[in-house]
């Protein structure tokens, strides 16, 4: 480690020369100065080895997520970085033998925090998609059981981009990797195949800032879904819709070519919202 010059410490810290100065004056300095210095030390040896450690496990914990639906909405690797449990390990300067074990143990703390991340995704995505239906705060006594049978409905749709270049988002496709409708085209840092998620490189903030709601978006959706499916089709997940494969130029055809116009039947909800017979906390009918 580089020696501290105390005749250059004197002269910056206090503007005097080093021969003026009296030990208890120089003292909190000089202290001041090696924990800097002991500081730069510990992080440069386990910086690199705790960010390591902390993005393998970011990826262990995706690779054992048992649904498609949870890899495509799991939380960007930047706020996992940034949940408390995680920037206390990226911190620690413990040695090898010792980092391993409180890794492992760390993990209840860290599955329970990002649990609470990706909730609050979801109450992010309630919120944009109530409001822009006019009914801002109708989900806020909701179960996050309740809210992510919701953002699945193949109905509650998203969209990116400027109105020359708008392509439709799903949650249960969020950060879906090599499709259109997904905001891992937001921002990506490269195409590796390795399971980082899908190595995104930017947090869930810009991420929400790039979605909006869209009524006409969400109309022609409303149409599309008529045509595939008879009878409780608002409730219809996007999952189901998948199964048929032109289910998305049944869309633009209804997007692009007047046929909005025409009219459809809204399905039976409060403010755009639907009752699940299946939900353990339905919406009041009144």
């Amino acid at each position: 480690m580089k020696q501290i010059d105390l005749r250059a410490l004197a002269m910056t810290k206090l503007q005097k020369r080093f021969e003026k100065c009296t030990w208890e004056i120089l003292r909190p300095h000089l202290e001041e100065a090696v924990n800097a210095k002991k500081k730069d030390r510990i992080t440069a040896e386990y910086s690199s080895r705790n960010n390591t450690g902390l993005r393998a496990l970011f990826s262990e914990l995706y690779l054992s997520l048992p649904t498609r639906i949870e890899k495509n909405t799991f939380l960007p690797i930047l706020d996992f970085l940034d949940l408390s449990t995680v920037r206390g390990l990226l911190d620690n300067c413990l040695p090898e033998d010792e980092f391993r074990p409180a890794l492992s143990s760390a993990i209840p703390s860290i599955k329970d925090e990002v649990e609470t991340f990706c909730a609050s995704m979801r109450r992010d995505l309630a919120d944009l998609w109530c409001t822009g239906r006019g009914c801002p705060g109708v989900f806020k006594s909701k179960s996050d059981s309740w809210l992510s049978e919701f953002l699945s409905l193949a109905r509650v749709v998203f969209v990116m981009g400027d109105s020359d270049n708008e392509v439709i988002v799903h949650y249960p496709t969020l950060f879906k990797r090599q499709i259109l409708g997904s905001l891992s085209v937001a921002n990506r840092v490269n195409e590796r195949p390795v399971a980082s998620h899908p190595n995104l490189d930017e947090a869930w903030t810009f991420y929400r800032s790039q979605l909006k709601y869209s009524h006409r978006h969400y109309e022609a959706m409303c149409h599309t879904l008529q045509q595939y499916f008879t009878g409780k089709w608002e409730e219809a997940p996007l999952e189901l819709l998948q199964d048929n494969g032109s289910w998305e130029d049944t869309f633009s055809d209804f997007l692009y070519n007047g046929v909005l116009t025409s009219p459809y039947t809204d399905p039976s909800m409060i403010s755009g919202f639907p009752t699940f017979d299946s939900a353990s906390d339905e919406l009041d009918s009144d």
